[in-house]
């Protein structure tokens, strides 16, 4: 600012300040309104010539005297508040209320706790959580004296295991979730809050599973530049998902069909009106993994495989069109994704192989690319329900260390332990197709008139999911993996249902003997017909097939429980 404006802004500061002081506003007296009490209305307010002392008003017994009003302070400035300092409150340091970070560039830091300026800013807070009480149980081979045939394992120890292909998601675990949101029409603060620990936020096995602080990012809605076209970004911290069958969600499994993408950078969105039917939408991102690489010389903290330095930063660019059209009562979406996940970082290799990590050569580490192409589309009706279908390729070269994109077979490391093969470090291509079905018996019957959602129904959930592998490895090459599900809930009353859920599960056209499928009925209480939560009681029995083991280990140790006894509760709001 040029030194003659800030001259001239001074003695407004000074005013302003003056006004705001207690010795100022104790020494300004107010002065009384026309037709206020005390004054009479056509007295004159100028005292009269001769007159020694100011004759008082005749007040009609009738009337009371009202009290005088109370003195407003007005501000020199139109929006008080964003200036530092500008608030005449004494005090000798910072205020405990500012946060302890440095000075914004170009002297924009903000007065915190002044008053904003007007623009309708609101607070809002919605979240989920499940919280489950699990627990396993099997026959002991081997029983002596005192000891039971009949054995309990908690956790569970099942074939279960949260986003492997064998995980079927029969019995739901424990994520709480958070999102506090600040703003106005223009700009969105979100904070995001989350966890799949609550109770043990650090242990010796589940080292920083506390994610906390999962995303801090910023929305904003870009003021209209053309008609029918509308702008919005996000940049910060956080995560996006593509390819998800269900309507609120990931569908009847937790892989992503598409992609999720974590991390730190921004996308940008625009959505045209074609017609009043017909829209189309474009949006692009570019993003970095959110820890980068790790210091060399740190030494990993197993499972925690973020402080592992050989993993390099990474960084991920992609960019997705849609189109959708909105009839009278069906609406149908279809959307293409294309994302890059690439790292090309010369720190982690280092003179020697650590031999212990058999998925990567520490002293020659090529530089990492991994490609996903995916498309879905969605038809829902009110009547009729929800279906969606997807469909992705992932082509990978050497990404094992890759970091930021998790596809249907996971990021990187878990993508080559688990679908390519070690030896691969990570080359090698997977293909997926995906269905999911919701709808209600009650909104089918009752079509083309309205529900109601105060009557018993039976809502059925069904899908499906198709994925093959190639790689160098003969394991893995051509490798076929299918599992199927259904499930049905009965709404009795508003407040019990009873459920079933029936899972078939081929995770290995190589081996048969691998299949197996698994039956969790549950009953389900709730406060009223359509209330925000829920108290499941449950089940689930799994037929193992002989050769059947988790996803993680290729040998058949260790034994597998076969029955899972579960209490989940969960809310949303």
């Amino acid at each position: 600012m040029p030194w003659s404006s800030m001259c001239a802004l001074l003695p407004a500061l000074l005013g302003a300040a003056a006004l705001q002081s207690p010795l100022a506003l104790a020494a300004e007296e107010p002065s009384p309104a026309p037709g206020s009490a005390g004054v009479a209305e056509d007295e004159p307010t100028a005292k009269p010539p001769g007159d020694l002392e100011p004759k008082e008003a005749e007040v009609p017994p009738a009337q009371s005297i009202a009290p005088s009003p109370t003195p407003v302070p007005k501000d020199a400035l139109d929006d008080p508040g964003y200036l530092p300092g500008y608030r005449s409150y004494p005090s000798l340091g910072l205020s405990s209320f500012a946060p302890l970070v440095g000075g914004l560039p170009g002297g924009i830091t903000p007065s915190f706790m002044a008053p904003m300026p007007p623009g309708q800013w609101t607070l809002r807070w919605n979240g989920y959580f499940s919280a489950s009480a699990q627990f396993s149980s099997n026959d002991r081979l081997q029983t002596s004296e005192g000891q039971h045939t009949l054995i309990f394992h908690a956790p569970p120890a099942t074939i279960e295991e949260y986003a492997s292909f064998d995980s079927v998601n029969a019995v739901p675990g424990h994520w709480v979730q958070m999102y506090f949101k600040y703003g106005n029409r223009d700009v969105t603060a979100v904070v995001m809050l989350s966890t799949w620990n609550p109770s043990e936020p650090t242990t010796y096995y589940q080292i920083g599973s506390e994610n906390f602080l999962n995303s801090v990012y910023l929305d904003f809605n870009i003021p209209e530049v053309m008609a029918n076209l509308k702008l919005s970004a996000r940049t910060g911290y956080f995560y996006n998902n593509y390819g998800q069958l269900g309507q609120y969600g990931l569908g009847m499994y937790q892989n992503p069909i598409a992609a999720i993408i974590r991390g730190v950078g921004g996308t940008f969105t625009g959505e045209y009106e074609l017609s009043p039917k017909l829209t189309v939408s474009l949006e692009e991102g570019f993003m970095g993994n959110r820890n980068g690489k790790a210091p060399n010389g740190l030494t990993r903290q197993n499972p925690n495989y973020n402080t592992d330095p050989t993993y390099p930063a990474s960084y991920i660019e992609h960019v997705h069109l849609g189109l959708a059209r909105r009839g009278a009562t069906t609406t149908v979406k279809a959307q293409l994704h294309t994302i890059l996940n690439w790292a090309m970082d010369e720190r982690p290799q280092v003179s020697t192989d650590n031999m212990v990590t058999r998925g990567i050569d520490e002293s020659y580490i090529r530089d990492a690319k991994m490609s996903v192409y995916a498309a879905d589309i969605t038809v829902s009706h009110p009547g009729y329900g929800l279906l969606a279908i997807a469909a992705s390729h992932v082509d990978a070269s050497y990404a094992y260390t890759l970091k930021g994109v998790q596809t249907f077979g996971g990021e990187g490391q878990n993508l080559t332990d688990r679908w390519l093969g070690d030896e691969t470090t990570g080359t090698g291509t997977v293909n997926v197709v995906a269905f999911n079905y919701t709808g209600t018996l009650g909104h089918i019957l009752a079509h083309p008139a309205p529900f109601d959602p105060n009557r018993a129904d039976l809502i059925l959930n069904a899908g499906g999911v198709l994925a093959n592998s190639h790689s160098a490895n003969p394991l893995f090459n051509d490798r076929n993996r299918w599992k199927a599900g259904l499930d049905l809930l009965y709404v009795l009353t508003s407040w019990v249902g009873g459920a079933v859920r029936f899972d078939y599960v081929s995770p290995n056209s190589h081996d048969s003997a691998e299949n197996f499928c698994v039956l969790a009925p549950r009953l389900v209480f709730k406060t009223n017909w359509t209330s925000r939560e829920n108290i499941s009681v449950m089940y689930a029995k799994w037929f193992y097939g002989s050769h059947s083991h988790a996803e993680y280990s290729a040998v058949l140790v260790p034994r597998l429980d076969d029955q899972l006894f579960a209490l989940n509760v969960n809310m949303w709001w």
